[in-house]
Parts: structure tokens; sequence; C-alpha cells
């Protein structure tokens, strides 16, 4: 590694590398910022500052996430594809401060039991693939699994 390398012998290093450290690390902010621009959906207006999902039985998942913005619509969108194809979406709640605390909270139901889910947050019509996940539903009450 040249940074462990004596000064002297790091801007040798540095010299022989065309363009030296500047030019990749260019080249790497380049690279960062074309795929940033490329994502499918970002949340360019409103985004989430967090989703959580939890109560998950074989059925339904749980999950509460927070618009940055007042009065926000929200709903979260799933399906059982990772790349977010094919999605479905829940019926949608309101962030308000004053009622919630601009937390909105959601149940989706009608779920397939052990079954891997990808979830993604919606706000404003706007899908924020930024803050979403997975879940996997649980096996039916009283099967056994060997």
């Amino acid at each position: 590694m040249i940074l462990n390398r004596p000064l002297a012998q790091r801007e040798s290093a540095r010299r022989r590398l065309p363009g030296g450290a500047l030019l990749g690390g260019m080249a790497l902010l380049l690279i960062v910022q074309l795929v940033a621009l490329l994502r499918p959906s970002t949340a360019l207006a409103a985004g989430v500052d967090f989703v959580w999902c939890g109560a998950v039985t074989p059925t339904t998942a749980r999950f509460k996430a927070r618009p940055q913005v007042e009065g926000a619509v929200a709903r979260i969108a799933y399906t059982t594809h990772w790349d977010l194809s094919g999605l479905v979406y829940s019926a949608a709640d309101t962030a308000l401060l004053a009622g919630n605390n601009r937390v909105v909270d959601i149940t989706v139901d009608s779920l397939q039991h052990s079954t891997t889910y990808y979830y993604a947050v919606e706000v404003d019509e706007i899908l924020d693939t930024l803050k979403g996940g997975q879940f996997t539903t649980f096996y039916p009450y009283g099967a056994a699994i060997f």
C-alpha cells in the first residue's frame, strides 16, 4: 500500500500512476454520481427519515415510517422480487405533526406465509428506494418444520 511507505517513495509511486491519485479520486466520484443518477427511482422531493418493519405474522406485517414533509401521503410498496418489480401498494396514511409526529402506521395483510418480501416507501407518489428493506413472513401456526 502506498500510504505505508516513506514520503519520498509515495511521491515516486504517485508520479508513476497516470494522473496520480487525483485522477483516480475524480473517476470514483464521477462513477458514484452516475450511479446515483441512474437509480430507477429515488427520493427526489419528499423521502422518509426512517422506516421500520415489524409485527410480522404468517400473513401480515406492520410498518412505521416518517416522511420528511408535513402532510405527506405515504404507502408501502412491496413485492416478492428483489428488484422491486411487480409492486403491490398498501393503503395510504397521512403524516401529520400534531396527530402522529409525522410517523405513519401502515399494516399490510393478505401476504403469503413463509415468503420473503422486499419493500420501499412511496411518499406523495414518489418511490423512495433508499430506505427500503426486506422481511419474511412466518410459517402458519401449528405447522412443524424438520
